[in-house]
Formats: structure tokens, C-alpha cells, sequence
């Protein structure tokens, strides 16, 4: 611009014009005619209009024009807004709109969002803004573009402080139910000693993208058990916690009399035994059976060479009668041995008298001598 003004003023000095002339500082645009309007100063001369090139000049505003602020908030739920994040947007001295920006959201890694929304969900972004270029009076604006960083930071969940538990003595951590989304942060323990523990407890959102993690103490209070009853097969049961605890308890005991043996069923001692466990403590012993204690056999019946005999006899403690056969008699025996005792019994019988008869005279003889 400054080279056409120059141009033109060596024209007009050219001409050895006597009037002082003057530039009028009116520049306009006329059919996209650049023109300047010049005067005399005495009046004299009208006004000339005369072409020339001017040059368009680019002014460039920089940062301070466009000033961003880095924003940061917790996370709602809501997506960002640009006017959160723009501090100044301006032309020299004149305020620029929102739609004169151009703007893009951008992840750390340098991805663009495809559908061109603002990020709502918790993370870090770039917000990229460009004052575009605009010509205002004939001069056009341009302010380089700038990005600022934009931090949503996961919210604290609602969640329940659980403080403190009760347990008892030689208890596991793991045994202590938890609601879902807890945990605690150790290993297993066992808890050996009366006293207060103090844990850290971790409770896990399900929303972990937009909200904490949240870790926090609790005390564990470890007591003695208590309560139950222990007998001689188990334990006492912890009110509590329902555990077996410290030392057996002691037999139930109860004493039985003893058992007399009969002929045929064992006796037993008199016996001392636990009514829980049915465990014999003292006596109990076996006594054996007597068996049977019987008398001598009387005949019922005959044998014969037809049929059996039978015979009985009967035991003395308890009255129990056995009752056996006799063999049969060989066949045509019969008469002959009923033959023969009758010739002994009367053979037996002569003998007797014979030898009677003979003693008496001998007797008889020697007294008469």
C-alpha cells in the first residue's frame, strides 16, 4: 500500500502543481477500484479520484488476543462448554463470538471425536480453538489457533464407611463377609490376640471410568468366645461365631446293674458307662453261660425193632427238658432177648437157691458136729 501511495505522489509532483494538495483519509472501495480522494487545500482544485493498487495487509493477533484458560472439574455427567474454557476470543479490540471459533476435542492420543461432541466422561482431553480469519474495514484478522488441556476428574462415590467388626479370636479375615464391591486390601490373616486390628478396606465403583476408588481403615475388634456348652464328644459352640472352642468336657456317667448268667445266656458285671458317649468306664465284664446242669435219663419209651425209643432227662437250675430217641432194635430180635432175660432171671434164681441150700447144710452140718 505504502509503495502505490508512493507512485502517486511522485505524479503529482511531476506535474510542478503550485497548490499544496492533501490526502484525504477516506479509503474506499468503489467497483473494486482502490481509490484516494485528494484536495487542495486552498479549494481550488476538486476533488480527484485516482486508481491505484493498495495492498491487503494481514494483521495477525496473537495469544493475547485468544486467551484459553486450562479447565478442570469433577465429573457430572455433563459434557464441557466451550464458554468453561474461553477467557478472551478477540479481533484487535473487537470481541469475537463463539461461532467465530473453530474447535475440536482430541484425546491424549492425538484422536479426534467422530461425532465432534464435547468429552463428558472423566479423563484428560485437548480442546484445539481457532479464531478464524475475518476481515473487518477492509483489513482481515487472523490469530493462530491454541489448544488447552481439559481435566474431568473422577468423582468420590457414594458408598457406606464400614468402621469396625467384631470377631472372634482365631478368626481369618477371609472369613468376615463384606458387601459387594468391597474387599480388603491384605492377604489372609489370622487373628491371634484379644485387642483391636486395624484394616484397609477397598470399595470399587462400577462405574470405575467416572468415579474412585476409594480405600479406607477399619478396626477389627477381636473378643474371646463365649457361651456353649462342651461335653465329653464335643466341644462348647461359640455364641458368637458358632466355632468349636477349648477342651472336651467330661463324661455323662450313669451306673448299670449287673447281669446274672443263665444255662444258656451270658451274665455281665455291674457296669459304669457315659450316658453321651456310651463309653464303658469301669466293670461290665462278660460272665459266661453256666450250661445246663441235667439229671439222669429216664425211658419213656421203649425201642423196638418197629420203631425208636425215647428217653428224658431234665436240667436242675432251670427246669429245661431234653428229650432224645433210642435207636431201634435190630429186626427178629425182639423175642429172643425177651427169651434169654427170662432164662438169666430164672437161672440167676436156681443159682441163688442152689447155693443157699448148700450153705444151710453146711451151716446145719458143723453146728451138729
Amino acid at each position: 500500500m505504502f509503495k502505490a501511495l508512493f507512485y502517486i505522489l511522485s505524479f503529482f509532483f511531476s506535474l510542478n502543481m503550485t497548490h499544496d494538495l492533501t490526502f484525504s483519509q477516506q479509503i474506499t472501495n468503489i467497483d473494486n477500484a482502490q481509490c484516494i480522494n485528494i484536495t487542495d487545500k486552498s479549494n481550488c482544485t476538486e476533488a480527484v479520484a485516482l486508481e491505484y493498487e493498495l495492498f491487503e495487509q494481514e494483521i495477525t493477533y496473537g495469544q493475547s488476543e485468544l486467551k484459553l484458560k486450562n479447565y478442570s472439574k469433577v465429573y457430572d455427567g455433563k459434557q464441557i462448554q466451550i464458554t468453561d474454557i474461553i477467557e478472551k476470543a478477540a479481533y484487535g479490540d473487537i470481541n469475537a463470538e463463539v461461532s467465530d471459533l473453530t474447535i475440536r476435542h482430541r484425546n491424549v492420543n492425538e484422536e479426534e471425536y467422530t461425532d465432534g461432541l464435547p468429552p463428558a466422561e472423566a479423563g484428560e482431553y485437548w480442546v484445539d480453538v481457532i479464531l478464524n480469519s475475518k476481515i473487518i474495514d477492509n483489513v482481515s484478522y487472523h490469530a493462530k489457533g491454541f489448544a488447552t488441556r481439559v481435566e474431568i476428574r473422577k468423582a468420590i462415590p457414594e458408598f457406606d464407611l464400614l468402621s469396625k467388626f467384631t470377631v472372634c479370636i482365631d478368626t481369618r479375615l477371609s472369613e468376615i463377609s463384606l458387601p459387594k464391591n468391597y474387599e480388603f486390601e491384605s492377604g489372609d490373616i489370622l487373628f491371634t490376640k484379644i485387642g483391636d486390628e486395624y484394616v484397609n478396606i477397598i470399595y470399587t465403583p462400577e462405574d470405575q471410568a467416572n468415579f474412585q476408588t476409594i480405600k479406607f481403615t477399619a478396626i477389627i475388634e477381636v473378643v474371646s468366645h463365649s457361651g456353649g456348652y462342651a461335653n465329653c464328644l464335643e466341644k462348647a459352640k461359640c455364641d458368637r461365631c458358632g466355632k468349636e472352642y477349648g477342651e472336651l468336657g467330661e463324661h455323662v456317667l450313669e451306673t448299670k446293674e449287673g447281669i446274672i448268667p443263665t444255662c444258656v445266656d451270658n451274665g455281665k458285671t455291674e457296669e459304669t458307662y457315659c450316658t453321651v458317649c456310651h463309653e464303658t468306664v469301669s466293670g461290665g465284664a462278660v460272665i459266661p453261660a453256666l450250661g445246663h446242669d441235667f439229671g439222669d435219663w429216664s425211658i419213656i419209651e421203649e425201642p423196638t425193632s418197629k420203631q425208636e425209643g425215647l428217653k428224658t432227662h431234665t436240667c436242675k437250675r432251670c427246669g429245661f427238658e431234653e428229650t432224645e430217641t433210642i435207636a431201634k432194635l435190630s429186626d427178629g430180635s425182639d423175642d429172643n432177648t425177651y427169651f434169654y432175660v427170662i432164662i438169666f432171671v430164672i437161672s440167676g434164681a436156681l443159682l441163688i437157691s442152689v447155693v443157699g441150700f448148700i450153705a444151710f447144710k453146711y451151716l446145719s452140718k458143723k453146728k451138729s458136729d
